[in-house]
């Protein structure tokens, strides 16, 4: 965020609003922190330019029963993502193995 970019008790509240449920819809947000839809979508905008709000992610429950593979009867492969890929990885994680 550039230094001279001031965060008011509106932002605030939108932040907290948006860590507890990133899926409002814009007018209920609205609605919830006491703004005019408008208003509301052009704060929130103007949060993510300013790297304030980076982004909106879904957690996977790996066990949940309906991830099961409907063939095969196993657990289908969720294993966490991360949140950034590195630029760059060292090339032997990039290319497999060479036999022995």
């Amino acid at each position: 965020m550039k230094s001279t970019e001031h965060l008011d008790r509106i932002d605030f509240a939108l932040l907290m609003v948006l860590q507890k449920n990133a899926r409002l819809a814009n007018n209920r947000l609205a609605e919830l922190v006491g703004v005019a839809p408008s208003t509301c979508l052009e704060r929130v905008r103007r949060l993510a330019r300013l790297g304030v709000i980076k982004g909106y992610h879904c957690d996977v429950d790996p066990a949940a029963p309906q991830l099961l593979d409907a063939q095969e009867g196993a657990p289908r492969d969720f294993s966490p993502v991360p949140r950034e890929t590195p630029k760059s990885a060292p090339s032997s994680r990039i290319s497999p193995a060479s036999p022995s």
